[in-house]
């Protein structure tokens, strides 16, 4: 995996993290 693609996808999946946490809170 190159440089590029790893910080994509570790930008990625932090996104995905708050919307999961939103979600999460907004159920709450």
């Amino acid at each position: 995996m190159t440089k590029t693609k790893y910080c994509t996808y570790m930008l990625t999946h932090l996104a995905l993290l708050k919307n999961k946490n939103k979600v999460l809170h907004l159920i709450e």
